[in-house]
């Protein structure tokens, strides 16, 4: 079982640093990718780098040395803060490319000239501050971090429904990927309707 867990997480930290590298590579190259949704894959790919080079080595090495953790307290809210970092960083991401992806169908006109690099700058920074926002409170102790042998990492620690301050965050997180959904059903529909309006 150890086995198989070591090589499953070596495979995910290969894949996810490699293959969002050379993502990455080919959208800084490629010019003609250099516009919206571009820009926000970039991100991800960087968000998504972050977690496998950081987060998931450290989760290797406790499942290697037996389900322990031998970094300390601090390294141990540090990397549990970097992963959550991530799950909302992604989580709000993925929303705000829905709703781009939304505005390009359904608003093209206004897409095309409000959708500028530094309209996508200002969303990144906007999501990447919203993250760390939904990410510190556990740190400071508002809800906890800590090691979970069962999950092999650093994370939240799950108590009981009223002790566990961190389940409105999860929560948080559930409707932000709800939202992202909804936002996605109300497109289909868009171009459904649109193609019934279309004269035959």
């Amino acid at each position: 079982a150890t086995f198989l867990k070591l090589t499953s997480l070596g495979f995910i930290i290969g894949v996810g640093v490699v293959g969002n590298l050379l993502i990455s590579i080919l959208l800084v190259k490629d010019k003609s990718l250099h516009r919206a949704p571009y820009y926000f894959l970039l991100d991800l790919c960087a968000s998504d780098i972050l977690r496998s080079a950081i987060c998931f080595p450290f989760v290797f090495t406790s499942v290697k040395n037996g389900s322990a953790w031998t970094y300390g307290t601090l390294t141990c809210k540090v990397i549990a803060f970097l992963g959550v970092l991530s799950c909302f960083h992604t989580a709000f991401m993925l929303f705000c490319v829905s709703v781009t992806r939304y505005l390009a169908i359904a608003h093209h006109r206004f897409y095309t000239k409000r959708l500028t690099f530094w309209t996508c700058l200002a969303v990144i920074c906007m999501v990447w501050t919203l993250s760390v926002a939904m990410a510190f409170p556990p740190v400071l102790d508002v809800g906890t971090y800590s090691f979970i042998r069962e999950e092999d990492q650093c994370t939240f620690q799950h108590r009981s429904f009223r002790a566990n301050d961190s389940l409105g965050f999860m929560l948080l997180l559930a409707l932000i990927l709800l939202a992202t959904q909804l936002v996605y059903l109300k497109l289909i529909f868009f171009v459904h309707d649109r193609r019934k309006m279309k004269p035959v």
